[in-house]
């Protein structure tokens, strides 16, 4: 049993070491690829923070910080990747214009521009409408996506309503040929490969140096960068935890082995002890049987008579000598069986001190092999850093090519769009002509078919021209008069009695939907001015909790339909140092804390004194991507609003956060693997300590 519970426990650390030695390779891969992602990262984020992408106009004027820009186009979209070349072929340097506010915001940076230099164009949303669709019947085409607008969402959505909606996404410009000969009046195609298909024909192919995905591509590596670094958090957590569980259990193991190993030595010893006294049992064995001998000489069955013994030689007690024989027997067999366990112990204590050598120096070998990997992953890490500098000095130096001539080129772009509409205008005033013209000649044929020749002499003085048009006249009258109804007089009666009771009736029915729009009109100035009231609570909260938790400026922009009534909200977030207010461009930690202010904000939506606070609020695992300044200002807004009556429910693994709540609940396990639940209240002075 002894030996089956060594070998058990020498499995179980072997076990747990090649589990360990996994865990550490896994959590060094972990850490050596953060590193990369977040060089990477920094990258990107100062390029689009820096808009080098951008041309001369639209990077000035998103540099000088203007509280009414809203961003450029590209900021605003949300590209999947299978669009981003149909969108860059689509729109081209209009992903650089840039959205404001209002049209005085766009004055205000265009006197601007004159001084520092640049032109750009700019799209307010107070002038800006969305464009018609004409799409109906051509998205039941085979071939046919969808609409760009849709596939291309924007925040707010009349950007992409104003510049998207008149163009199709085509799978290929085999289908965007078939649709455009089928239907004259058509929206723009633009293809998945970048091909474009005017509505006057016109088509456009190719590949270009820079249509503006670049721009595109960036930002959704951005996006990509920070998911994969939360992933690798998670796992970087996960992984530590998991192999500080199998370090107590290695340490629980090395305990059991130790024990083990001193009743091996103990079996050892107990071994030695039965050898001495199997060898001393064999010489009393061999003395006995010697005596036994001797007597059966002396006492032979054929003697008549017993040797005379010699003088003062007297005759052993044969009974005790067989009985003493036989006790020896019996010891020396329960002796020879000793033995054999004994040996067969030695031979397992020999063998697991064989493997005992064996794992000490499978361990040893084990360090110096983690020593080499830890070597070869610095060796790597400065390798990617040597890399990361040759990418960036590509970048800069594709940068630099780009703004070459950025004047002229921006000016020969300006006038191939003007011409290329031009064009497409005049191609379709021509096909509109020549469409007119087909009709009127087969609108022509048609009447001179249907005339009938006159018989001569019948002719009535004029000309054919003259006759015609009143002949037309004629038949309009008679069409007019309709078929003789020789009951008019008293179905008109009738029908002018019913006639008064429904303008009876109808006069009811204006009043009573004249008092309800009253009341109507009551309730929407209440609903107005209570919302508007809650607004402007949770807004100058909002900004103040930006201020805390960001260091930056934060406001609520409304967002209101065509009758000026608020359907939403959009958090527009400038954090310190940054010149970004898209959410969409910040990173995890800056997003999550702009959230949490929103929350925050959201508790004076009532009011004060008021039942419209956060009576309860769960949340999960929102400190993760924080850092431990940050975490620090979350707590202190959870005791305030805790302090209020408010009570929050937390998913954590920080302990910073831990420190603040007035409860914890944990799972963890016993050294038998079973799960238990631990609880604990923390006192006032404890949390304050």
């Amino acid at each position: 049993a002894a030996e089956r519970a060594y070998l058990g426990v020498r499995d179980e650390r072997e076990a747990a070491t090649q589990h360990e030695r996994h865990l550490r390779g896994e959590l060094a891969r972990v850490n050596a690829s953060v590193a990369p992602l977040r060089r990477e990262r920094d990258r990107l984020e100062q390029t689009l923070n820096s808009y080098a992408r951008y041309g001369e106009g639209a990077r000035n004027a998103l540099r000088l910080d203007h509280p009414g820009i809203v961003g450029s186009v590209a900021d605003l979209l949300t590209v999947p990747a299978e669009y981003e070349t149909a969108l860059g072929a689509a729109l081209g340097r209009r992903l650089e214009q840039v959205v404001v506010n209002r049209a005085d915001d766009a004055r205000e940076i265009i006197d601007e521009l004159k001084r520092v230099g640049g032109r750009a164009t700019f799209l307010p949303l107070d002038i800006i409408r969305a464009r018609p669709r004409r799409d109906g019947a051509l998205l039941r085409e085979d071939g046919v996506i969808g609409n760009l607008a849709d596939l291309c969402p924007s925040d707010p959505p009349l950007v992409a309503e104003s510049i998207l909606a008149d163009t199709l996404v085509v799978r290929d410009l085999r289908a965007a040929n078939r649709i455009a000969r089928a239907h004259a009046s058509r929206p723009r195609l633009v293809t998945l490969d970048g091909e474009l298909v005017e509505p006057g024909g016109a088509i456009t192919g190719g590949r270009a140096r820079d249509t503006g995905s670049g721009v595109l591509g960036d930002q959704r590596r951005f996006q990509e960068l920070d998911a994969e670094l939360e992933d690798a958090d998670r796992q970087s957590t996960r992984l530590t935890g998991e192999l500080k569980k199998v370090e107590a259990t290695l340490a629980g193991s090395a305990e059991r082995h130790d024990t083990l190993l001193a009743a091996r030595e103990r079996a050892a010893q107990e071994e030695a002890g039965a050898e001495r006294r199997v060898t001393e049992l064999g010489a009393q064995t061999r003395s006995l049987q010697a005596n036994h001998d001797r007597l059966a000489a002396r006492l032979g069955p054929d003697e008549a008579e017993p040797e005379p013994l010699a003088p003062g030689e007297t005759l052993p007690d044969v009974d005790a000598l067989t009985a003493s024989l036989q006790t020896a027997r019996e010891s020396a067999e329960t002796h020879r069986a000793q033995e054999r366990h004994a040996a067969e112990t030695l031979a397992l204590a020999q063998q697991a001190d064989a493997a005992w050598r064996a794992y000490r120096t499978g361990r040893a070998r084990a360090g110096d092999l983690r020593a080499r990997l830890d070597t070869n992953a610095t060796s790597l890490t400065a390798q990617d850093a040597a890399l990361d500098a040759a990418r960036a000095e590509v970048t800069r130096r594709e940068a630099a090519l780009g703004t070459l001539d950025e004047n002229e080129y921006a000016r020969a772009e300006y006038a191939r769009e003007k011409a290329s509409q031009d064009y497409a205008t005049l191609i379709g005033t021509q096909n509109k002509a020549r469409a007119r013209l087909d009709d009127l000649r087969l609108l022509i044929a048609r009447r001179e078919g249907s005339l009938e020749p006159i018989p001569d002499g019948c002719l009535p003085p004029g000309t054919p021209r003259e006759w015609t048009a009143e002949l037309t006249r004629t038949r309009a009258a008679l069409d007019a008069l309709g078929p003789v109804n020789a009951r008019a007089e008293a179905d008109h009666a009738a029908e002018t009695e019913l006639l008064e009771a429904q303008r009876a009736e109808l006069h009811d029915a204006d009043a009573a939907a004249q008092e309800l729009r009253a009341h109507l009109q009551e309730l929407q100035t209440a609903e107005e001015h209570a919302t508007r009231a809650a607004f402007d609570r949770v807004n100058t909260a909002f900004r103040e909790y930006s201020t805390e938790l960001l260091g930056g400026q934060g406001d609520l922009e409304p967002e209101t339909d065509d009758a000026g009534i608020l359907r939403g909200l959009r958090l527009a977030v400038q954090p310190r140092g940054k010149r970004t207010r898209s959410m969409t461009l910040l990173s995890a930690g800056e997003r999550t804390m702009a959230g949490l202010g929103f929350l925050f904000a959201l508790n004076h939506a009532g009011g004060e004194g008021s039942a419209g606070g956060l009576p309860l609020a769960v949340l999960d695992e929102v400190d993760a991507p924080l850092d431990e300044a940050n975490i620090r200002r979350f707590t202190a807004f959870l005791k305030r609003f805790s302090e209020r009556g408010a009570q929050f429910l937390l998913v954590t693994h920080q302990k910073a956060t831990m420190e603040v709540a007035h409860a914890l609940w944990g799972v963890t396990t016993d050294q038998t693997g079973a799960s238990r639940v631990l609880s604990i209240r923390q006192h006032d002075d404890a949390r304050a300590g």
